[in-house]
C-alpha cells in the first residue's frame, strides 16, 4: 500500500510517516520507483511508535531501541523499554515532589512574613 493508505490505517499524517522513515524508525521500507510501499508490519510499527510517543518516549529513545532489536525479541525489548521509562518517571516524580515541597515552604514563609510586616524584607534565605 502507498503512503496515503498507510497514513489512514495508522492514523497519522503522511508527513509523520515520512519523518519516521527519514529518521530510520521504519527500517527498510520497500519502494516501487520513487514511491514507498508499506506492509501491514509497517503499519503496526507506526502505531507502536505513536503509542510510545504518547507515553512520553522521545523518537531518539524509540530509534535506539529499534536499532538494537531483532524482530523476534521486539516485545521483550519493548517491555524493557517500558520498565526503564517507568523508573525514569518515578524518579522525575520524586524530584517534582521535592520541588513542590520547597515551593510551598517558601510560599508559606513569604506569606507569614507579609502577614507580620507588609514591608517584609528577605523572608526566604
Amino acid at each position: 500500500m502507498y503512503i496515503g493508505k498507510a497514513a489512514l490505517l495508522s492514523e497519522v499524517s503522511n508527513k509523520t510517516i515520512r519523518h519516521y522513515d527519514n529518521l530510520g524508525l521504519l527500517g527498510e521500507v520497500k519502494r516501487e520507483g520513487k514511491y514507498r510501499v508499506f506492509a501491514t508490519k509497517d503499519i503496526r510499527l507506526i502505531k507502536i511508535i505513536k503509542l510510545a510517543q504518547s507515553m512520553g518516549f522521545k523518537l531518539a529513545e524509540i530509534k535506539a531501541m529499534l536499532d538494537h532489536l531483532h524482530q523476534d525479541s521486539l516485545w521483550q525489548g519493548i517491555a524493557t523499554l517500558l520498565q526503564n521509562k517507568q523508573e525514569s518517571i518515578d524518579s522525575q516524580i520524586q524530584v517534582l515532589k521535592h520541588q513542590k515541597d520547597q515551593l510551598q515552604a517558601h510560599q508559606l514563609k513569604i506569606e507569614q512574613c507579609l502577614r507580620d510586616d507588609p514591608d517584609c524584607v528577605q523572608p526566604v534565605y
